[in-house]
């Protein structure tokens, strides 16, 4: 009996060192698959930090060609200022104060009626090439208001 106990006991130890061999076994090959699934996601973060880098250049770049072309905005700016400061002094250097005073009211009169303008273009047109109109040669002033206008822009 002791001898059919002891196999009994054996038999017993070889099942569980299988059932323990078939455990590890099985633990190795999900170690094995994780393993590989571990290998392909950092294949895709590397690819992420590649695009991710790629990205940075771009917005480096496109930062650059911002600050760059702000750059000019701000110097065309400057330039248009100085321009409209400078076509201001010759409109102020052209005319004299009273006289513009004149010319004004006169625009706005012609402002005014516009209608009877297109009307008498209308009629000079059908019988010939009209004249001149003196106020068209003093319209300047016109474009002095106008460019105060876009200073208090």
């Amino acid at each position: 009996m002791n001898t059919q106990y002891r196999l009994q006991s054996l038999k017993q130890r070889c099942m569980d060192d299988m059932d323990f061999h078939r455990s590890l076994t099985l633990k190795d090959d999900q170690i094995h698959s994780l393993g590989q699934g571990i290998a392909g996601r950092d294949t895709t973060i590397g690819h992420l930090e590649v695009q991710i880098l790629e990205g940075d250049a771009q917005i480096l770049q496109r930062d650059t060609v911002i600050n760059f072309l702000q750059e000019q905005v701000h110097d065309l700016n400057q330039e248009l200022g100085d321009a409209l400061g400078h076509i201001e002094m010759l409109q102020e250097q052209q005319m004299p104060p009273l006289v513009q005073n004149g010319l004004e009211e006169e625009e706005e009169d012609s402002e005014e009626e516009p209608e009877e303008i297109e009307d008498v273009s209308e009629i000079d047109s059908e019988h010939g090439d009209p004249e001149p109109n003196p106020q068209l040669n003093h319209s300047s002033s016109g474009s002095q208001s106008s460019v105060s206008n876009l200073d208090d822009f």
